[in-house]
């Protein structure tokens, strides 16, 4: 067995640490694939477990006008709901329909210049108004909402007529993706 003794001089010591250094990263590049170490979010809490998500309805308001019920053709109400934290997102949908009608089926007794109309207002929990729409027509939409979290507020306001035969009507649902 023959024994090589290097002697390195100052002048060698640089080449001889950056050939180390070079070696050592080398290895761990090579390396680094066969060994996982899931180090994880380190700010994330240990016991914190994974949020299972829902989709709820949290606000439902529909009425069907009726001129036996509401003479004067009138009809307010309001639902208030809560947007949880973590909340994904919020959609609201809006179905309304308006008829035209005559009376007896006579054109001297048109209600066609009666105002007919569904408003539609969503209050946010720092209390401003965020929608407000008032539709005079038949429409039916879906509108996302961002999610804040809170109290909010639903509120219709209506005038409409109806029959047996011709109903004005609306139907708005508040649907949220939640936390379980």
């Amino acid at each position: 067995m023959v024994m090589v003794i290097m002697r390195t001089t100052n002048q060698h010591k640089p080449v001889f640490i950056m050939g180390m250094l070079l070696m050592f990263i080398l290895m761990m590049l090579l390396t680094s694939g066969c060994i996982h170490i899931d180090l994880g979010n380190p700010f994330k809490d240990p016991e914190e477990k994974p949020i299972d998500y829902k989709i709820t309805t949290k606000a439902e308001l529909k009425h069907v006008f009726d001129m036996n019920e509401d003479p004067d053709g009138k009809y307010s109400e309001t639902e208030p709901f809560y947007i949880q934290k973590h909340t994904e997102w919020i959609n609201i949908s809006i179905t309304v329909e308006i008829n035209s009608y005559d009376i007896l089926n006579s054109s001297l007794l048109n209600l066609s210049f009666l105002e007919q109309y569904v408003h539609v207002m969503i209050t946010d929990p720092d209390g401003e108004l965020f929608y407000d729409k008032k539709f005079e027509e038949s429409v039916d939409i879906k509108s996302p909402i961002p999610p804040t979290t809170g109290p909010w507020k639903l509120q219709v306001d209506g005038k409409g007529w109806g029959d047996e035969e011709n109903q004005d009507n609306y139907k708005i649902i508040v649907v949220v993706y939640e936390p379980k």
